[in-house]
């Protein structure tokens, strides 16, 4: 997966040591749309399948920080208590859902996917990307602490309120060097001079 080892090492080391009471929780993937962070979430996933378990994958599938976008936590809050066979409809509100999630993942080792929070996060100036969800907010705040499981999140605009905290790797995620780039285009069968594919790139 040309260019991304480090990245790739880096889930690598969280995952291995996820028992380690003093590693990393939350690892965020901070980049502008299209530097290729859920394609690298997802080709880490399929590589660690086996080893990796009990497993919570939730995309808001929404591109874009606007403000007017109407995005909640909702969704996955059902979905993640499905897999713990538990009905969301027990709790009244997201915030009691999202207790009983913190809760279920520190007593439970888990690897819990976040693709595209942005649309959670406010993205106007000023607000330096503060989440619009009190909910997630909630969640991830419960989570930065030390539990059992592991969050990965991968964003445009890096979590307020993760920030200085302990337990959190935040990793800007930058554009394929031009070299990275050839190999990969030879890679998918792009053929032609080495020139004219740097170009390309």
């Amino acid at each position: 997966f040309f260019g991304r080892e480090a990245e790739l090492k880096l889930l690598d080391n969280a995952l291995e040591n996820q028992k380690e009471l003093d590693n990393t929780r939350i690892i965020q993937f901070i980049a502008a749309g299209g530097t290729g962070k859920t394609k690298l979430l997802r080709h880490w996933l399929n590589k660690r399948v086996k080893e990796i378990g009990n497993t919570i994958v939730w995309s808001f599938y929404s591109q874009g920080t606007s403000d007017s976008k109407q995005v909640s936590a909702t969704p996955l809050f059902t979905e993640a208590f499905k897999a713990f066979g538990i009905d969301a409809s027990d709790y009244s509100t997201d915030e009691d859902r999202a207790n009983a999630l913190a809760d279920l993942l520190t007593e439970h080792q888990c690897l819990l996917v976040l693709d595209g929070l942005e649309p959670l996060q406010h993205g106007g100036s000023g607000f330096n990307g503060q989440l619009k969800d009190l909910a997630m907010k909630r969640l991830l705040q419960r989570l930065a602490q030390q539990h059992s499981s592991l969050c990965i999140i991968t964003t445009r605009i890096a979590v307020h309120e993760l920030s200085d905290r302990a337990h959190i790797c935040s990793h800007d995620l930058q554009n394929l060097a031009p070299a990275d780039g050839v190999k990969l285009l030879q890679s998918l069968g792009v053929r032609g001079q080495h020139h004219a594919l740097d170009k390309a790139v």
